[in-house]
């Protein structure tokens, strides 16, 4: 039975946690067309977390409801998207500072050039058939 509780507590902390470069952030939860969804927020970048169970979530409908919930919580009204295409997690850099929101996190590292930030040829996500 012990044996068990490491796999429990590894399957547990996978849930609504950020990366690592946002680790002791502290979430801002806000609903965006019925998901809803954790905003981590520093000076130069902010992470959306899905909270909601949704089967049919994909990364062309977290990329959309993300980019808002970050504008929500930073209110900066533009953001680049980069990284992979995730359906639970979208990480954006921020385009303005956010002194008063965020004062002393540095926030992650920029994408290095080899590392472009997302455009509309590289977020295509084959949608389901059904």
């Amino acid at each position: 039975m012990h044996r068990f509780v490491p796999l429990a507590v590894l399957a547990l902390a996978g849930c609504n946690t950020p990366s690592t470069d946002f680790l002791g952030v502290d979430p801002v939860r806000v609903t965006v067309e019925g998901w809803e969804i954790d905003v981590f927020a520093t000076e130069k970048a902010a992470q959306a977390v899905r909270a909601t169970h949704d089967w049919g979530a994909t990364g062309a409908l977290m990329t959309e409801r993300g980019a808002v919930a970050i504008r929500e919580v930073t209110g900066c009204a533009r953001i680049a998207p980069y990284g992979a295409v995730d359906p639970s997690i979208l990480t954006a850099k921020l385009s303005c500072r956010l002194p008063d929101v965020v004062p002393s996190q540095p926030g992650p590292p920029l994408p290095s050039p080899s590392q472009p930030p997302l455009s509309a040829a590289t977020r295509s996500v084959s949608q389901p058939a059904w």
